[in-house]
């Protein structure tokens, strides 16, 4: 061990695994440091949050995803009322968007393995005409 790596840290400012190593909900690091970057600072109003906000993005981007009610989410998310809480506010103040936004590009495929859209004769795809 070198020292400058001291033990429980990575090498990456000290901060919890790589970039492309899983951290919460199975996504990686490095999405969550971007995505950190997106949310607005905690307000000085009222008493801290203890919410787990990792959580409450990936309950928002679940429910988007399977269309459930809010009252619906399953358990491992945190309430109903404070994931509602959290996607109205950011909903106002166009968090929502650049959180959705940056899901859809990590899901997104590279272009060369992108399903073609085109047939070669040049007939759409998935026509059923």
């Amino acid at each position: 061990m070198s020292s400058d790596s001291p033990e429980g840290q990575s090498k990456n400012d000290g901060r919890p695994g790589g970039d492309d190593e899983p951290g919460p909900w199975g996504r990686p690091w490095g999405w969550w440091r971007e995505i950190a970057t997106l949310l607005p600072p905690p307000t000085r109003r009222g008493r801290r949050a203890d919410t787990d906000l990792a959580a409450v993005v990936e309950a928002i981007l679940f429910k988007h995803a399977d269309d459930c009610p809010w009252r619906r989410l399953p358990e491992r998310f945190p309430p109903w009322q404070t994931v509602y809480s959290y996607h109205r506010r950011w909903l106002k103040d166009g968090t929502l968007r650049k959180i959705r936004e940056a899901a859809r590009q990590e899901n997104a495929s590279p272009p060369d393995e992108r399903p073609p859209t085109r047939d070669p004769v040049g007939n759409p795809v998935g026509d059923s005409r």
